[in-house]
């Protein structure tokens, strides 16, 4: 579940990771995360100090392991913005309602149910960051615009949220 506002809707939307990353928590902490170990390998050479060979710090295993954590973060971010696309250019907009929230640590669990050929649906997403406790419990019963995938219901992005 991710609020599109801004991103646009139709055959040819195409997300940018930019935006991805604003909306989508995974996105950002995989983009984080190559950041702080690209800062690594860059800077702890410097900070090991190294008078001589036999305090040289030997930095070939941290090259081959960034090469692997940006090579499986490309992969990943590649099937975000493909699941993002999908349904960007084949979803359908239904209105939907914030039926449930639970809060888990930093971590906000929404509950959405919205008609979908017939059928109620109940589908969650989670949302990341401070969100203060009176906020929550505001949320409950406010109306939202989904856009639901159709070859798989369960799955939606918010486009907005209306009282």
């Amino acid at each position: 579940m991710v609020l599109v506002e801004g991103i646009g809707v139709g055959d040819g939307v195409r997300p940018t990771v930019g935006q991805m990353m604003v909306r989508d928590m995974i996105v950002y902490m995989i983009v984080a995360t190559d950041v702080m170990m690209f800062s690594l390998i860059l800077f702890l050479p410097s900070l090991w100090g190294s008078e001589g060979d036999s305090e040289a710090l030997d930095m070939s295993f941290m090259y081959l392991w960034f090469v692997a954590v940006v090579g499986s973060s490309i992969g990943i971010i590649y099937w975000r913005w493909r699941v993002y696309s999908s349904v960007i250019s084949s979803g359908v907009e239904v209105p939907g309602e914030v039926t449930s929230i639970k809060k888990s640590g930093d971590a906000v669990e929404i509950e959405y149910t919205y008609r979908w050929q017939a059928e109620t649906v109940k589908s969650t997403g989670k949302v990341s960051g401070y969100i203060p406790e009176r906020k929550i419990k505001e949320a409950v019963g406010m109306k939202a615009t989904l856009l639901v995938d159709p070859t798989k219901p369960k799955r939606f992005l918010v486009l907005d949220s209306v009282r």
